[in-house]
């Protein structure tokens, strides 16, 4: 067993050594981004003339879109308003707060 524990042990050495010389023969500097004012500045995207037919689509997609909020905002109302008669009144208990023991001091450092 104590043969075990030292190979594994000259092994993992053996490693870190490896990995620290491969390191220090390395001192290529890693690649640094361009601060933000040298880059470029994002292209917008080009605007594409509308046609009868895209207007419609978008149209139709914004009345379905609203339909899909009200919708939404329907049920959270129901929701909240069911929620808010189930605790009405509600308050909560007070909680007797422990006395604290003024002979208590924190622990000591180290322990």
């Amino acid at each position: 067993m104590r043969n075990k524990v030292v190979v594994s042990l000259f092994c993992s050495a053996m490693v870190l050594a490896a990995a620290a010389m491969a390191l220090a023969a390395d001192p290529t500097p890693a690649p640094q981004a361009q601060p933000p004012a040298q880059q470029q500045p994002a292209t917008p995207a080009k605007p594409h003339p509308s046609n009868p037919k895209t207007d419609a689509a978008e149209a139709r997609y914004r009345a379905w879109s609203e339909r899909e909020h009200a919708k939404d905002a329907a049920e959270f109302a129901k929701d909240k308003s069911k929620i808010e008669d189930k605790y009405k009144g509600y308050v909560r208990p007070k909680r007797e707060k422990k006395p604290a023991a003024k002979d208590q001091s924190p622990p000591a450092p180290g322990n």
